[in-house]
């Protein structure tokens, strides 16, 4: 004599309804996967010309924007605003032309002395941050004729969301 587990229901319309609440439960997962991917948000934006002057402190502005999905990035203050708190990657690349005799220092990218050939630098970094919080990229000090080349994405600085709360 077989007995059932208790709970263990083994009628036809048991087995269909949890197929059912189960393609219910999956559809609502879907969607809120959906929305997370719709939250994301992604930029990348590069010097349009030469930048030759820098002071220390100083914001460098990529006013040339090339994709700013979710509107978080400000090409005219060269300011990137966390649209939620979470996981996110940003990526500045520094290109320096050859006799620009660079000594400086761009988020702890260095672009040394160089005499006869272009410098090209990039620096990934994946930070935990608030809604709201402010990614930019600053001047930290520099010596001798310094000079980040523009356009054609030389010097960019690219950022986007990777897990979001």
């Amino acid at each position: 004599m077989r007995t059932k587990e208790p709970g263990i229901c083994t009628s036809r319309f048991d087995y269909e309804y949890k197929i059912l609440k189960k393609l219910h439960d999956l559809e609502v997962e879907i969607e809120a996967v959906k929305q997370t991917l719709y939250d994301r948000v992604a930029f990348m934006a590069e010097l349009s010309r030469d930048l030759t002057s820098f002071t220390k402190g100083a914001t460098v502005i990529f006013d040339h924007t090339i994709l700013n999905n979710g509107s978080r990035y400000n090409p005219s203050n060269g300011v990137f605003v966390a649209k939620g708190s979470g996981l996110y990657v940003f990526h500045l690349v520094a290109t320096s032309r050859p006799g620009s005799n660079n000594n400086e220092q761009v988020n702890y990218l260095f672009l040394e002395n160089n005499v006869d050939f272009y410098h090209h630098r990039s620096v990934p970094t994946v930070l935990e941050i608030a809604a709201g919080d402010q990614v930019k990229v600053i001047i930290h000090g520099s010596s001798g004729s310094p000079n980040l080349v523009g356009c054609c994405f030389h010097t960019h600085f690219s950022g986007y969301s990777l897990i979001l709360k």
